[in-house]
């Protein structure tokens, strides 16, 4: 059995990961190259559909994954690349994301 690279389907543009995610402990950079190449986890086939419209319009693309933490609790992992490829945010579904303020 051969190893491939799974190339990715769109650009992610700059990520941003949620405290909470860098926290955790968790290989976030699995789900992300999983995001990009097409499998967006734990979505219905409405969202599937939506993602697949979303990557040749330069729309959002959201996936999500049901994941266990290292204490042995579920979270759902979120990953959402923004229209037009600007960012690609990392965070869990119960995070509050408080923006930044610049000066």
């Amino acid at each position: 059995m051969g190893f491939y690279q799974i190339q990715p389907l769109f650009e992610p543009g700059e990520l941003l990961i949620s405290p909470g995610v860098l926290d955790s402990a968790l290989d976030y950079n699995r789900f992300l190259r999983r995001h990009l190449s097409g499998d967006w986890g734990d979505v219905c086939e409405y969202d599937r559909m939506y993602n697949l419209r979303a990557m040749e319009a330069d729309e959002a693309i959201l996936s999500q994954y049901c994941v266990t933490l290292s204490g042995g609790e579920s979270a759902i992992l979120c990953i959402m690349t923004e229209q037009r490829r600007i960012h690609t945010v990392v965070l869990f579904i119960n995070e509050t994301i408080i923006p930044h303020e610049s000066a």
